[in-house]
Order: structure tokens, then C-alpha cells, then sequence
């Protein structure tokens, strides 16, 4: 490391444990605590255990604001640099396909222009080099701008398409996109994948059409778009179209402490304006799933479990799911269980252990039963991580879908601590720990096999892509495939049960 970084940590580390502990004791007493702060680490879970809580109202305050077009002086924007650097080496347990030395070098390089720079600028900065470590539990505010695009993007095969529209342009709902301003959506991915860190490009792509795709910040940075009238160039009906499309305004990030009056339980994170929720039209075509965490059905011998996430909420809790199935389904008539994992980018491990465990128990019961497991590129984290565990401890198992967002042959874990920047008011994202799944005293006969490739993802047995007339209509291939009937044994009928 280099000298003046080990100097400068070693001070930093002192400040601001003197801060941190000071923080902590004015938690509830001031309405600005976060002022004159440098640098800090603030945990994510200050509100974890206070479920008895509930009937008490939970309070928050205002904190202050992320003002991304806000001028960083160069003393402001070096000292964020350092600080993230010193915290973030200490705080990043895994590298991935970079190290260490090579992120030192790459905030070094930032250093050498500081001058003229937005906390915006920073942000996008600081994404380019976490990037490097290629781990998609690391991040910086990805999910904000101060513009957001009156379209969202869905990309489908590396074709760029318009899936979500304001009410303004409704009409391009389902047009292909070929070009932003003067730049192909093939050099946009290009440009965007240098600013996400993830285990592979499928995860990217993910996080393009969440985030990046949606905000004006990055596309004017990389020049592809000048100022807040995009123009659009569409293909529709094998015709080329150009539209011009207007930025829409976003307020600043709001900082909140949350609390309940009281108590220890307390948590600081940024708030989420509803602007964006509220203008688009949309909005309930974009997934095949309801907006639950996790819910289940059954259609005829098949018993649909759709776990779009590993966490319970107020309303949701998997073991009262669970009980739920139980109670109402004879397992022992059940041919199939389908575990649709498309939309699930993480949880907690005791949640997917929770559902594996029942999993056992009914194949126990049912020793027959098919588990098929659909996937998708949101796939992450835990909800790559019960890929794993059921295809190590099942016997009939089928992947259908999409290449996972998460690798098949390791995981790592969102550190609950994130990095607060004083200067900008930026958060800092990053992981505390990597597991790698271990067969050594395991029956391999299941899992060693093509489903995990060179163990950056999860690959399919059957590859099926929904494509945009599926969403305009609400066909979802990839069920209708899973729920196929296996007696018709005709290759044309199963074909033509896969685009239906």
C-alpha cells in the first residue's frame, strides 16, 4: 500500500472512531448529527428485533439531503476519495478479479483531476471503482439521479426495448430501441457495464434496466444524451421512428433517522421519493408476480411457489406460508413443485434454509416429486444460493429459464455496515464475507454437472427468454413451459407449448 494511504488511514481511523462514538451518544438528542461528520459507518439493521415494537409509531426525521448537482471543492471531493478508500479497504472482504493494490491505484487516479467535480461526478466516480471487484453485493447509490427518463428499458436478447411509459408517451409501449442520441444500445451496454460491479453480465444487465437505464446522470456523462430532450431512434413495425422524449425532475435524496421514541431501535438511510413510483402506467406488466414477497398456488398436480424474496415482512411470514401448504395441499398428490426464483435478489440464509427443510420433508412424503426451478437474471445472492442447496439434495430437479444473476459456485454477503462520506452525504455499499459452496463431503452426482459452467452462473437445462410481445400480452413462456403436460410425448406439441 502506498505510504501516504497507510499515514492517512491510520488518522482517519482514530477521527473517526472519536466521531462514530460520538454520534452514537447524541443519536437521539440532535436534529443534525450528520453535519460536520467526515466519515462513518452506519448499520443497516439498527431496526432488526423491534417486531414487538409494532404498535408503536415509527418516527423519522430529517437528517438532510444528497444535492448531486451540488459543486464538490477540491478539498472536498479528495477528502471523500480518501475517506472511501481508507473505509472501504477495510470494510470489502472480497476482490474478486481485482486486488487491493489495484483499487488503491484506481482511486489515485482520481486524484489527479479533481477539479470541477458534482457529487454526482463522485458518485459515478466512486462506482467505476468498485466495478473492479466485480462482486454485485458492493455498490454506490446506484438507484438515484437528478433526472429520470419518462421510459423504461427492458433488454431483452441485448435488444433494448420500451416496457414502462408515463402517460405522455404511451404509444411507444413495446417499441425497440436502436439508438439513444447518436449512440447504438450496443456501445450504451458497453459504456454502463464499466460503472456496475457484478459476478457477470447478466447481473449488469439487471441493474441496467433497475437503475442506470432509467436516470439522466450517467448517459450525460458518457455523452450519449446533452441536455433534457432525449432523442429516441425506434424501430416499429420494421420502420425506423425518431421521438423526443423530456427529462423529468427529481428532488433531492432525503437522509431520514427512523426510531421509535424511546428505544435503542434506530436506523439512518436515504428516502425514496415516490415520483417515479406514481408516473408510470405501467408499472403492473412488468413482472410475471405479484407484489408480495413470497406467495404460492396450485394449478391442477402443480404446486406454484413464487418466492420473490429470502426476508419476511409485517404481513408475510414463510413459515406461516409453509403452514399454510401444509394445511390445505395433499403433498402425496402433488407430481411438481415449482420454486420461482426470477425475481428473488437476496434474503437472509435461514429463510432458504427454512424452505429447503420443507422441501425435504414433502420429498420425504412424495418421494416421486419433480422440483423445477425458474430463473431469471435478478436471481441473486440467496436466490442463487437455494439453487445450490436443492440441487445437491434433490433428485428430480430442472432449471428453466434465464442465466442467473448469481454465481453457481460462490456467494458473498451485503455488509450491514455502509460507508457514509461527509462532504458528499453519499452511502457506500459493500460486502463482509464470501462462501463457496463445498462438495468435498457431499454426493456430487447432482450438482457437479453443466448447470454450473465456469461458476459464474447458474445455466438453465432449458433456455426460454419471454420477449416483448409476451409482456404486452402476459404470456409467460417460461411457466407455461414449466406447467407443460410430460404425457403428450409429440416433439411438435411440445414445441408449440413452449410459444404459446
Amino acid at each position: 500500500m502506498n505510504n501516504k494511504f497507510k499515514i492517512y488511514r491510520a488518522i482517519i481511523t482514530v477521527v473517526s472512531v472519536i466521531m462514530v462514538l460520538h454520534i452514537n451518544s447524541t443519536l437521539s438528542k440532535s436534529s443534525s448529527e450528520l453535519d460536520n461528520v467526515e466519515v462513518l459507518t452506519i448499520n443497516q439493521d439498527g431496526l432488526q428485533g423491534s417486531e414487538y415494537l409494532r404498535n408503536k409509531e415509527l418516527k423519522k426525521e430529517l437528517l438532510g439531503n444528497i444535492q448531486l448537482n451540488k459543486g464538490l471543492t477540491i478539498k472536498e471531493y479528495e477528502k471523500d476519495i480518501r475517506n472511501f478508500l481508507s473505509f472501504y479497504l477495510d470494510e470489502q472482504a472480497y476482490f474478486g478479479n481485482s486486488t487491493r493494490e489495484q483499487i488503491e491505484k484506481e482511486a489515485e487516479k482520481l486524484l489527479e483531476k479533481p477539479e470541477n467535480k458534482t457529487v454526482s461526478d463522485l458518485n459515478l466516480d466512486i462506482s467505476k471503482i468498485i466495478a473492479h471487484t466485480n462482486d454485485g453485493h458492493t455498490s454506490t447509490l446506484l438507484g438515484i439521479g437528478e433526472n429520470f427518463l419518462p421510459i423504461k428499458i427492458k433488454i431483452i436478447n441485448g435488444d433494448y426495448y420500451i416496457i414502462n411509459t408515463t402517460k405522455e408517451y404511451e404509444k411507444l409501449l413495446y417499441s425497440k430501441v436502436t439508438k439513444i442520441g447518436n449512440t447504438t444500445t450496443e456501445k450504451i451496454t458497453k459504456k454502463l457495464r464499466n460503472y456496475i460491479s457484478a459476478e457477470n453480465n447478466y447481473f449488469k444487465t439487471h441493474i441496467m434496466e433497475d437503475n442506470l437505464l432509467l436516470f439522466s446522470d450517467i448517459l450525460l456523462r458518457e455523452n450519449i444524451i446533452k441536455d433534457n430532450k432525449i432523442r429516441l431512434t425506434l424501430e416499429i413495425n420494421n420502420k425506423k421512428v425518431e421521438e423526443t422524449v423530456d427529462l423529468i425532475k427529481l428532488p433531492d435524496i432525503s437522509i431520514y433517522k427512523y426510531y421509535y421514541e424511546g428505544t435503542s431501535f434506530s436506523q439512518i438511510s436515504t428516502g425514496k421519493s415516490d415520483i417515479i413510483k406514481n408516473s408510470f402506467t405501467n408499472s403492473h406488466n412488468l413482472k410475471f408476480t405479484k407484489n408480495l414477497p413470497f406467495y404460492f398456488y396450485k394449478i391442477n398436480d402443480n404446486l406454484i411457489i413464487k418466492y420473490n424474496s429470502s426476508y419476511d415482512d409485517n404481513n408475510n411470514k414463510l413459515n406461516e406460508m409453509l403452514t399454510s401448504i401444509n394445511n390445505t395441499l395433499n403433498i402425496n398428490k402433488l407430481k411438481n413443485i415449482v420454486i420461482d426464483l426470477r425475481y428473488n435478489s437476496g434474503g437472509q440464509v435461514n429463510h432458504i434454509r427454512n424452505l429447503e427443510y420443507a422441501l425435504l420433508r414433502w420429498e420425504i412424503t412424495n418421494p416421486e416429486l419433480n422440483i423445477k426451478i425458474l430463473t431469471g437474471n435478478a436471481s441473486f445472492s440467496a436466490g442463487t444460493m437455494i439453487i445450490d442447496e436443492i440441487k445437491r439434495n434433490f433428485k428430480n430437479v430442472e432449471i428453466i429459464g434465464e442465466y442467473t444473476g448469481g454465481p453457481s459456485t460462490w456467494t458473498t454477503s451485503a455488509n450491514r455496515d455502509m460507508i457514509f462520506l461527509g462532504k458528499s452525504k453519499l452511502f457506500i455499499y459493500s460486502s463482509d464475507w464470501m462462501y463457496r459452496y463445498d462438495y468435498n463431503y457431499k454426493d456430487v452426482l447432482h450438482c457437479s454437472n453443466l448447470n454450473k459452467g465456469d461458476g459464474t452462473t447458474w445455466i438453465p437445462d432449458i433456455f426460454i427468454e419471454n420477449q416483448i410481445q409476451d409482456y404486452a400480452v402476459g404470456n409467460d413462456k417460461i411457466m407455461n413451459y414449466a406447467l407443460r403436460d410430460e404425457g403428450n410425448n409429440s416433439l411438435i406439441d411440445k414445441i408449440k407449448e413452449i410459444f404459446r
